[in-house]
């Protein structure tokens, strides 16, 4: 959704849907959509799709003699377009727009389907966000002696600007093959784009237009929007409405309380909370956390006695919704707040308690404060962003969390398991979450009142598969993940302010603090680095070859081939048992010599010492002794061969068919035929 600093923006949801339902600006996306389903019969007056709000606010609109227009743009990757943005909405068609709002650098990422309001005379930055292009439509009011200006597709006629504040409302949704929707526009035209598909306009006030993708066509009066091609469409309709807290929508009127086609309205919100260092009029969803229990909702209606009921979360969803809402004015307030919190801020809404400028300083709990929200025909469904914020002593709004104020905070923590993944080779990408299989500690400082230390039977399970040690006092923990999954060696956490790993590399500190009260570890369960073979010398091993029987004259005795010893790693630290006895002294049946909780191997891997738990470097290898060199493979050195007067290129120097080695281990000589080991017999 986009995230916008003055409007309500985001995606169209059903409005007479209990789950939110989100729709593009493509048809055939894929997407559930809330439609009017036709047969061959064509739609009638009768059956109209209602349409959805897609983005809101309350503006002034520029005085004089005014044009709406429409302009296809395009802003490349690494380029950027900037400057002083005239009144109206922008709609995300193809790639994600990076908007930034000057001053204050205030920005809102907008994808296909998404719109934002923007103000007139406002500063505004919009560049690409990716390695591809961001294609966007603006629908703009201008003066009617305005320049064309950069994309222009439509340019309406000019009619006058209604005076004073208005409810200006960006609605839209899908219409599925001759399906109709019903707009009312108010004083001024509404204008119509289509943006995908066909569809045809008519206005009460006698206004028709055909279009095709990307065409756009003002009518006033009672407006029809019919889908004309084979596939549906899709549109957006801009809309000037009435003053603010006007007593009656304006349009065809209705049966009391009953919108326009039948559909009823409906209001969903999806609640944040927001770190410490944000006030409301700086928040940002980037780094507030979706947090349903921060706040208890109550909607009230300004239009009648009755009250609009509690929240209800609708079946299968996690979002407070009330649906079948009479059209009017109601206020979204805050009942109450969690220790810590006394403030929210719901963009683009109208506060009703008057709070810093534009109200944008949040609004307190109760019956002093909320945000209104106004049901029309032209957008009768709304899905809204609240964000919960603290204040300081003084009341100035801070953002300080729930948990900063009970000098309490939380410790989550994610397991994954990286399978041949070392620390040299570490990515996150390569790593899965773990079910079972491992277990973890949290033990206390000397200051920290834990009974014991804590493990995985006193977690609970918290968002994103997390597990969750809660109520914990502010103060700095030692965390060790042990024992580790099948196959691992040790742990990895990155490390930031408040998580640092311990100087004996048994694990890692997690501080929670006024700061950084809820710490989330993700906890990486890595493999022992690849080892080098060991060579096992031939020479070493390989006893001298001895005749089994007499040879034939003119044959030479072969070298015997003594087979290599099999690789034997009995406590499974990477390290073969010769090379821990041969090499590095090592104990080949303790998987950890010096007990500090990572593995030889790793450690030799690492270049730490496996007998001292302080990390130092292990003393340097023994060099292996120097493999003899036997050219002729007769089983005797080269260096052997000149001392027994043989030749080193030929294993039977004296031609009686006893190889020069087998000689030696007999007691001949190599040199004399006749001296053999069958005269020696």
């Amino acid at each position: 959704m986009a995230r916008g600093s003055n409007a309500v923006s985001g995606r169209w949801w059903g409005a007479g849907a209990i789950g939110m339902l989100l729709l593009a600006l493509v048809v055939g996306s894929g997407a559930a959509a809330t439609r009017l389903v036709q047969d061959a019969t064509p739609a009638t007056s009768d059956t109209p799709e209602a349409p959805l709000a897609v983005a809101q606010g309350v503006e002034t609109i520029p005085a004089g003699e005014i044009v709406w227009r429409v302009a296809a743009r395009t802003v490349e990757p690494d380029a950027e377009s900037g400057g002083e943005r005239n009144f109206g909405f922008i709609v995300g068609a193809d790639g994600s727009l990076l908007v930034t709002d000057e001053p204050g650098a205030r920005q809102t990422l907008i994808g296909p389907g998404e719109a934002l309001l923007v103000r007139g005379g406002q500063e505004q930055r919009r560049a690409a966000a990716g390695d591809r292009p961001a294609d966007y439509y603006a629908l703009e009011i201008v003066p009617a002696t305005a320049s064309e200006g950069e994309g222009v597709v439509f340019a309406g006629s000019p009619f006058t600007a209604p005076s004073g504040q208005r409810d200006v409302e960006l609605v839209g949704g899908r219409l599925a093959p001759d399906a109709v929707a019903e707009i009312a526009a108010d004083e001024a035209p509404l204008l119509v784009l289509a943006t995908a598909g066909e569809l045809r306009v008519e206005g009460s006030d006698g206004a028709t237009a055909a279009l095709a993708s990307g065409e756009a066509a003002m009518a006033g009066g009672q407006v029809r929007v019919t889908a004309t091609g084979d596939d549906g469409a899709t549109y957006v309709a801009a809309r000037i409405g009435a003053e603010p807290g006007a007593a009656e929508p304006r349009g065809t009127p209705s049966a009391a309380g009953t919108p326009v086609g039948g559909s009823a309205g409906a209001i969903a919100v999806t609640t944040y909370g927001c770190p410490s260092d944000l006030r409301p009029a700086e928040f940002s969803l980037e780094r507030c956390d979706a947090d349903r229990s921060a706040v208890e909702l109550e909607l009230r209606s300004t239009t009648a006695d009755s009250e609009a009921g509690e929240a209800i979360d609708p079946a299968g969803g996690d979002l407070p919704v009330w649906s079948g809402l009479a059209l009017g004015e109601y206020i979204l307030r805050v009942s109450e707040m969690v220790p810590g919190y006394d403030r929210f801020f719901v963009p683009g809404l109208e506060g009703v308690a008057s709070a810093g400028a534009e109200g944008r300083e949040g609004q307190p709990p109760g019956d002093d404060g909320g945000y209104r929200v106004r049901l029309v025909p032209s957008a009768a469904a709304f899905r809204l962003d609240l964000y919960a914020f603290a204040s300081d002593a003084d009341g100035a709004a801070t953002g300080t969390p729930a948990a900063a104020s009970g000098e309490t905070g939380s410790i989550a923590f994610r397991a994954f398991v990286c399978p041949n993944v070392t620390l040299a080779t570490f990515d996150p990408g390569l790593c899965s979450p773990v079910d079972g299989g491992y277990g973890v500690t949290l033990s206390g400082a000397a200051n920290t009142d834990l009974d014991a230390p804590l493990s995985l039977a006193d977690a609970e399970p918290g968002a994103e598969d997390a597990l969750v040690w809660n109520d914990l006092p502010f103060d700095t923990y030692t965390f060790v993940e042990a024992p580790l999954p099948a196959g691992a060696v040790n742990f990895y956490m990155p490390e930031t302010p408040a998580i640092r790993l311990l100087a004996d590399n048994s694990g890692y500190s997690v501080t929670i603090d006024a700061e950084s009260p809820n710490v989330t570890l993700d906890v990486y369960a890595l493999w022992p680095a690849a080892l080098p073979p060991t060579p096992v010398p031939a020479s070493a091993t390989q006893p001298p070859p001895v005749p089994t029987a007499v040879p034939q004259p003119t044959q030479a005795v072969a070298p015997t081939q003594v087979p290599e010893p099999p690789v034997v790693d009995t406590d499974g630290d990477s390290l073969t048992d010769d090379v821990e006895l041969g090499t590095y002294g090592t104990d080949p049946g303790v998987f950890d010599t010096d007990g500090d909780g990572t593995g030889d191997g790793a450690e030799i891997a690492a270049g730490t010492d496996p007998f001292t738990p302080d990390g130092q470097a292990p003393p340097p290898a023994e060099e292996p002794p120097p493999v003899a060199t036997d050219s002729d493979g007769d089983g005797l050195a080269d260096a052997d061969e000149a001392t027994y007067g043989a030749n080193p290129n030929a294993p039977d120097t004296d031609g009686d068919s006893y190889g020069d080695g087998a000689e030696v281990a007999a007691g001949t000589d190599p040199a004399n035929s006749s001296s053999s080991p069958a005269g020696s017999g």
